[in-house]
């Protein structure tokens, strides 16, 4: 790459990023969150994997429920 196009590139890459000043007050910076907040995040991580999960067994279920009427069907039609 020619160095010209070497240098625009670079001053284009730049003015995307956001300036410190663009960043609101009140943001905590990066790795701060605290025990607390991570504790929270964890349970409702956990919440939301025990709903998935009880999700996952009702479709499951549902499944096993229909192959069985088929195959019941099946059977008293034969």
């Amino acid at each position: 790459m020619r160095e010209r196009t070497r240098r625009r590139l670079a001053r284009a890459i730049r003015g995307l990023r956001p300036r410190p000043s663009d960043a609101p007050a009140s943001a905590a910076p990066p790795g701060a969150a605290t025990r607390r907040d991570l504790r929270g995040r964890i349970e409702r991580l956990e919440g939301e994997l025990r709903d998935v999960r009880t999700r996952v067994n009702a479709i499951f279920f549902a499944v096993i429920a229909v192959g069985l009427g088929d195959l019941i069907a099946r059977a008293l039609a034969g």
